[in-house]
């Protein structure tokens, strides 16, 4: 309804239309669709099979667990992600200008920021024992603190690699980020199952997703370094 009003009124000259359709940018447009629709898939086979992996071969007691403490922890995730959220359209809007001083200064922002959720995560852990039983109530199941922390640090593996991950998007980077993503799911099935092998229970599951997201850890802030403060191109620039 919004559409329909806004479009044909303030923003009219804004209106879509089928006659302004360029088809020789559909190339473009659709192998950068592609790509993140590959993105996506790798995220969602490994936080889709994470419960089925502790379900089928650890228990379907510990599924609890894992939620429970993946639902708690993710809160920060959450809130991050507010702040985090406007980086992406600033920084193509940056990176068309040339503006690279404006890219450094908010990576360096958002990294302070990230700093200070650090440090709300720790106090959430410390807190959890006590958490946990007002949420959920007392008794209710079992939730050793290396799950809780193991979580966290999982937990902040993401905050910290979406900070160069939405900037990277931003401008379009998204090569390495692609091809990735054909190992990540992979490499955290694969850890979860010899881990679970060696009786790491549902700690296995949070090591392997640490781990495989290499992505997030070690290639989006390298490839940040590579092109925006050693000014290189290629493929850290694809």
């Amino acid at each position: 309804v919004s559409n329909i009003i806004l479009f044909s009124t303030q923003y009219k000259q804004y209106r879509p239309s089928l006659f302004l359709v360029d088809v020789n940018c559909s190339k473009a447009i659709l192998n950068l669709g592609v790509i993140f629709f590959v993105i996506q898939v790798a995220g969602l086979i490994h936080y889709q099979s994470a419960n089925f992996i502790i379900g089928s071969y650890i228990g379907m007691e510990d599924v609890t667990s894992y939620n429970v403490t993946f639902k708690y922890f993710n809160v920060l995730y959450m809130v991050f992600s507010i702040f985090i959220f406007p980086f992406w359209s600033a920084a193509t809007d940056a990176y068309a200008s040339n503006d690279v001083q404006w890219i450094k200064n908010a990576t360096k922002k958002y990294l302070t920021i990230y700093g200070l959720f650090v440090i709300v995560g720790i106090f959430m852990l410390c807190v959890s024992s006590l958490a946990y039983p007002i949420w959920i109530g007392k008794d209710v199941v079992d939730i050793p603190f290396i799950h809780s922390s193991l979580c966290l640090i999982y937990m902040l593996t993401l905050m910290f690699g979406s900070i160069f991950g939405n900037l990277l998007n931003g401008i379009g980077a998204l090569k390495l980020q692609y091809y990735s993503c054909f190992v990540s799911p992979i490499l955290f099935i694969s850890l979860c199952m010899g881990l679970i092998k060696l009786n790491f229970g549902v700690s296995a599951v949070f090591i392997a997703s640490i781990i495989s997201n290499f992505n997030g850890i070690i290639l989006a802030p390298m490839q940040y370094r590579k092109i925006f403060v050693h000014g290189k191109g290629g493929l850290w620039k694809a």
